[in-house]
């Protein structure tokens, strides 16, 4: 039964992503993903008490995978190239998953409306995430490998800014030109 129980927690999870990715926080209900997983509403309530809460794990879900990538690529071994492609494929996986925009980019206007909880842990990974790629891009200065003007962390902003929009603009102009931007984003970090 608990495996059962963690089981549908996992879809309910993973649905509840997919919907905030893709539609955004206010555009889906727990309707919406009882009829999707065939379960009552009773059944997401069971693992998600309110929608905070599903919004609350999505977060932490993120963060988990993120700290995920963090140890992959924390070996010094590894190459900073491989460091930031680790990073864009966070993004490229988002465009390949029907056209869904990054947790940032869907929470980013209703962050005002999000609770305090949520909003303490979005800004949290917001945080951690800068701090990595600040760092990976810091490294690849140091090392000849990447060029750019001013401080890492305000090209870290300048990255994740650019990787975001270009998410959102592509739901309109195509998966083409995000790909593109990914390109432009390599091009202009290369010192060569």
């Amino acid at each position: 039964m608990v495996g059962k129980s963690l089981n549908t927690r996992q879809k309910i999870l993973h649905l509840g992503e997919q919907l905030l990715k893709g539609k955004g926080l206010n555009a889906f209900s727990y309707s919406d993903i009882s009829s999707a997983l065939g379960v009552k509403n009773a059944a997401i309530h069971y693992h998600f008490h309110g929608k905070q809460d599903l919004l609350l794990a999505i977060i932490e879900e993120n963060i988990t995978r993120f700290d995920e990538i963090i140890k992959k690529t924390g070996d010094k071994q590894v190459d900073v190239w491989d460091k930031l492609q680790a990073f864009l494929d966070i993004y490229i996986s988002n465009i390949e998953n029907n056209h869904q925009i990054c947790l940032f980019g869907s929470l980013a206007s209703d962050f005002l409306t999000i609770g305090a909880a949520e909003q303490v842990n979005l800004k949290s990974f917001a945080e951690k995430i800068l701090e990595w790629l600040g760092g990976a891009l810091a490294e690849g200065k140091a090392l000849g490998k990447f060029k750019f003007e001013g401080d890492p962390r305000t090209r870290a902003v300048t990255v994740c800014a650019t990787l975001a929009g270009g998410l959102q603009l592509a739901r309109i102009t195509g998966k083409q030109d995000f790909y593109e931007l990914v390109e432009q984003v390599k091009a202009d970090l290369n010192a060569k």
